[in-house]
């Protein structure tokens, strides 16, 4: 531990590290508003894990509301421009934990890229999320999915779009007897129920999973997504010594996510600690251009696998009757980096 973060909390700690790490990738730390107008989440509220926001009347009589997803606010507070938007952040979310029955202050980390997601991006993005569970932790696992790609598998699979939010549900929750009987129920022909199967419980190395799938009779916009997939893994693992996993149960919401989703996790904790996707609809549904990704990382769970602070040795120096004696040398001490308080006996101890 250095002079910087000495006193610092482990997440701040954290937050500092990845910080530096996405500026060397091109990113400029953004500050993101604490409350945005209500509006932006009631249009989007399939976006965020929880419906409930909560709300505030401005002195104006508009209504408030303390950000539950730092992503929307980003996409509605940057512009368009010629470059692609690079930021990253350090903030809170207020909102619901996932399965969670009351508000929570979320501290979190990540970045946001708008411009043109070509498999260099995509690729680059990957490494990023690898780096940042790696500062966490060497014990680390990073699953992707392709929401393209699972839209394309249900089509095979002969599922009607009013029926994705039901299968999309059950591939989350790897439920294979309950896809068993909604197969059963829509008299889905065994092979389609077979890959409906594959896509709940396949999970392992990317080139190895895309393999198992090769088995199927697939249309040639699967087997290009699957091509892009494989030269993503590729481009990242070419520099990182880490394994990319493919597991369809890693899903956001069609409405929003099309392309690359992700879930970081570590070792001891049992929810992800960092979660992503490709978002062009959002994009286009707020008015934006172009394309879209990024990650974010859930700072609050970190503190379940962080060591413990090491205590400090503490000397008290008595002010007794000469304060001004004692109170250069408190600071004299300091300066050589022990830490000194002020009073009334002398003495040491741990903080």
């Amino acid at each position: 531990m250095n002079e910087i973060t000495a006193g610092m909390r482990m997440d701040e700690i954290l937050s500092a590290r990845l910080r530096a790490l996405y500026v060397k990738y091109g990113y400029r730390i953004y500050k993101v508003n604490r409350f945005e107008a209500y509006e932006l989440y009631v249009q989007n509220k399939n976006f965020l894990t929880d419906e409930r926001v909560l709300t505030f009347t401005d002195l104006n009589g508009r209504l408030m509301a303390l950000k539950p997803d730092i992503t929307l606010s980003v996409v509605r507070n940057t512009r368009d421009e010629q470059e692609p938007v690079r930021v990253c952040y350090s903030e809170s979310a207020y909102r619901v934990p996932r399965g969670g029955d009351r508000f929570q202050e979320i501290m979190q980390t990540g970045i946001e890229y708008i411009g043109n997601c070509d498999i260099s991006v995509l690729a680059e993005i990957l490494l990023l999320a690898q780096k940042s569970l790696y500062t966490i932790s060497e014990r680390y696992a990073l699953d992707i999915s392709h929401m393209g790609m699972v839209q394309e598998l249900l089509r095979v699979c002969r599922i009607q779009a009013e029926d994705y939010p039901e299968v999309l549900d059950m591939i989350r929750r790897k439920d294979r007897h309950g896809m068993q009987a909604f197969a059963g129920r829509r008299d889905i022909p065994q092979r389609e129920q077979e890959l409906l199967d594959l896509m709940i419980i396949l999970s392992g190395p990317v080139r190895a999973a895309l393999e198992r799938l090769r088995a199927f009779q697939l249309p040639e916009s699967t087997l290009q997504i699957m091509q892009e997939l494989e030269h993503i893994a590729q481009l990242s693992e070419d520099v990182w010594r880490g394994t990319l996993n493919l597991d369809f149960s890693v899903l956001g919401d069609m409405q929003y996510y099309n392309g690359l989703t992700l879930s970081g996790f570590i070792d001891g904790i049992p929810s992800p600690v960092l979660i992503g996707g490709q978002y062009d609809p959002l994009l286009s549904r707020l008015g934006r251009q172009g394309q879209g990704i990024g990650f974010a990382v859930y700072l609050n769970q970190i503190d379940r696998c962080a060591p413990e602070m090491p205590e400090k040795e503490v000397e008290v120096i008595p002010v007794g009757k000469n304060p001004r004696q004692a109170f250069a040398e408190a600071e004299r001490l300091r300066e050589t980096g022990r830490t000194v308080i002020l009073g009334e006996k002398e003495e040491s101890g741990k903080c």
